[in-house]
């Protein structure tokens, strides 16, 4: 019996820190250097990191030329609001759309896309996850996506979680905010 009540608790926390978390996120806009193709990290709870910015209700991810931003910001795992920019050096930005690796045909997929988007042109791909690293050195939350066409993002090398620690420690080394 006292198992059947520890299940049920543990139950109800899980869904009431799920509920939590969908409903008190915000959505989120990330901004990518105009012509940037490659890996995005958003690497989040970093107190050293860019400080909180908002436009309305929304959470502003300002991207830099590396790629890796370091936020002070929390994971916010509620991502349906998400959206994506190039900007120019003048602020003009571009929506960029939102793929996933699953919408593309390729010899192992199991589904074929009937509607198989372009593979030359610019996207967001498979953006708004979630991950975790825990290691002996590293341990932080952080979001990945790729910046470019699916030709490109098949042929890229990804940044390495060591290329990520280097810049943090970079960066704290100068005793600036993380850019």
């Amino acid at each position: 019996m006292k198992l059947i009540i520890l299940a049920l608790c543990t139950f109800i926390i899980s869904a009431i820190t799920f509920v939590y978390h969908s409903f008190s996120s915000s959505p989120s806009i990330c901004l990518i250097p105009e012509g940037y193709t490659g890996d995005i990290y958003i690497v989040y709870d970093q107190p050293e990191g860019m400080e909180k910015q908002y436009e309305g209700n929304s959470r502003v991810y300002a991207i830099p030329p590396t790629g890796v931003l370091f936020t002070r910001f929390g994971a916010s795992y509620n991502q349906a609001g998400e959206q994506y920019y190039y900007v120019s050096p003048g602020g003009h930005r571009t929506k960029i759309t939102q793929l996933s690796t699953g919408d593309f045909n390729e010899p192992w997929s199991y589904v074929r896309n009937a509607k198989e988007p372009s593979r030359n042109n610019a996207a967001i791909i498979d953006g708004g996850v979630i991950w975790s690293i825990i290691s002996a050195k590293t341990s932080y939350d952080y979001e990945q996506a790729f910046a470019g066409s699916y030709n490109q993002f098949m042929s890229h090398k990804p940044i390495t979680l060591s290329y990520i620690d280097s810049l943090r420690n970079i960066c704290l080394q100068q005793g600036s905010n993380i850019k």
